[in-house]
């Protein structure tokens, strides 16, 4: 069993949302969460929206009817592509970054 080292522990999930960057929509799944950020999957053939460029941009997060919800302001820790898929990892801590 490994040791948790991050400060808040994730919960894996599979949500569907929309993360709003560059005035733009681009579609994610959230696939893991915690009070303090997520790591999102960029929906296929929307990964060219976000870029490494987008690292330390504060981005937000929206459900398809365009409500927000609870610590919905993010910034882009990282971007990762790993066989073909593109990860965006978040945090919500914004004051901290």
């Amino acid at each position: 069993m490994s040791v948790e080292r991050r400060r808040y522990p994730r919960e894996e999930v599979n949500v569907k949302l929309y993360l709003l960057l560059n005035n733009q929509e681009v579609p994610v799944n959230v696939r893991n969460l915690s009070k303090g950020g997520a790591l999102v999957q960029v929906k296929k053939g929307y990964g060219d929206r976000i870029a490494t460029s987008d690292i330390g941009r504060v981005t937000s997060l929206a459900m398809e009817d365009g409500s927000s919800f609870t610590s919905s302001r993010a910034v882009i820790l990282r971007c990762t592509e790993e066989k073909g898929k593109k990860f965006v990892a978040l945090s919500f801590e914004i004051d901290m970054v």
